[in-house]
């Protein structure tokens, strides 16, 4: 037996997609308090702004380029916040 997942994807008129946070759980990998601290983090920056849509309580949405592109701005960004006396990894 075959099941069908429909799956509704929001495009602006530059082809851009919109996703909601679960589905950006979904297509990263990532768990749902990820989703969260990587979207306020992004919230806080002016480049973001517009990068959000907060339609109602329970509808909200990302631009999945925005996020891609924070996203990999983060990469190894833990290394740049330790500070110098503080070894990453403990002996």
């Amino acid at each position: 037996m075959t099941v069908l997942h429909i799956e509704t994807v929001h495009v602006d008129d530059c082809g851009g997609r919109w996703l909601r946070p679960k589905q950006l759980q979904a297509k990263f990998s990532i768990t749902r308090t990820t989703v969260w601290k990587l979207l306020s983090e992004m919230r806080a920056i002016p480049k973001y702004k517009g990068d959000f849509i907060d339609y109602s309580k329970t509808l909200r949405l990302v631009r999945e380029r925005a996020f891609l592109e924070y996203f990999k701005s983060q990469d190894k960004a833990y290394l740049k916040r330790a500070k110098p006396s503080q070894s990453v990894w403990r002996k």
